[in-house]
């Protein structure tokens, strides 16, 4: 009865075959056939992920590229820095060669000498010793 059925509306009868559901292959945009992957394509691809791979690791690659570029950087401001630094020492310095006035300060204040016929006169704080007092804590 059945087959007489399936008669009526042209179908064929396969018991035994399951229809498994496949994935449609991709088509081609143009001629609507199924693409194939030429070699062409897997060279192109192949050549083009080892080119990436190349430019973001190892020691050519951006990551790289841009540490030392920001260590550059770091460098440059550490550089000018130190050159500031450098030339008010080097401004410092000759205040001390051509200033007398600039030796007798530190000279007074931090090792505590005096000219002749000078008198030096201490004022010490209860609690501190003579050597104490020039001393900063």
């Amino acid at each position: 009865m059945i087959k007489k059925y399936l008669r009526n509306y042209s179908l064929p009868y396969r018991p035994n075959r399951i229809k498994r559901f496949r994935k449609k292959p991709r088509l081609n945009l143009i001629t609507g056939k199924p693409r194939k992957i030429s070699p062409k394509t897997v060279v192109i691809t192949l050549a083009a992920a080892f080119l990436l791979y190349w430019l973001l690791s190892g020691n050519t690659g951006l990551i790289r590229w841009w540490q030392m570029f920001r260590l550059h950087s770091r460098l440059k401001q550490e550089i000018a820095a130190l050159k500031e630094d450098n030339s008010r020492l080097q401004a410092a310095n000759e205040n001390l060669k051509n200033n007398p006035a600039a030796v007798e300060k530190p000279a007074r204040e931090e090792l505590g000498l005096c000219r002749k016929n000078e008198t030096i006169y201490k004022i010490i704080t209860p609690g501190r010793t003579a050597g104490q007092e020039n001393r900063k804590l």
